[in-house]
């Protein structure tokens, strides 16, 4: 009770989670169904979906080259990682050695002091007239742009 919580003494350090293996575990646990949280799990699962995208629309001769996309900044990808987990997800594949091309469309600034409007690849900056949090906003797509498709010849 000295210390302002009565059942603080009721409880060993092993049940407050301070110690042992579990607790580790249990850190690492997200809160959607108890999955770990990995960052690059999120590009990976947007890479297998955009892979399987292509691969219906590419065409079933010729082989593709590039596979351009469209990013808003709400999406929150990172254009490094998903270009890296797409290069995992299309080995042994038809699309297999394609380059991904990320257009990753910045956030849209507003300051609601003097009304400025402008775009900045990063959400969280202060106006130039001195405001120290303006608004920002961005998108949400993910759009598959176009594919560069190399006709094969017949050999």
């Amino acid at each position: 009770m000295a210390s302002g919580r009565p059942d603080a003494s009721r409880h060993s350090a092993r049940e407050a989670g301070a110690i042992g293996p579990e607790t580790r575990r249990r850190v690492a646990l997200g809160p959607a169904g108890g999955h770990a949280y990995d960052p690059c799990v999120h590009e990976f699962s947007i890479a297998q979906a955009l892979a399987d995208q292509v691969r219906r629309h590419a065409p079933a001769t010729g082989r593709v080259r590039a596979v351009q996309i469209r990013v808003g900044a709400l999406r929150g990808l990172e254009p490094e990682s998903l270009r890296m987990c797409w290069e995992a997800v299309t080995i042994g594949t038809p699309i297999a050695e394609s380059v991904l091309r990320v257009d990753l469309r910045p956030w849209t600034i507003t300051c609601p002091t003097c009304g400025g409007t402008w775009s900045s690849p990063v959400p969280f900056v202060a106006c130039a007239c001195g405001e120290p949090a303006p608004a920002p906003s961005g998108g949400d797509e993910l759009d598959l742009v176009s594919l560069t498709v190399d006709d094969e010849e017949a050999q």
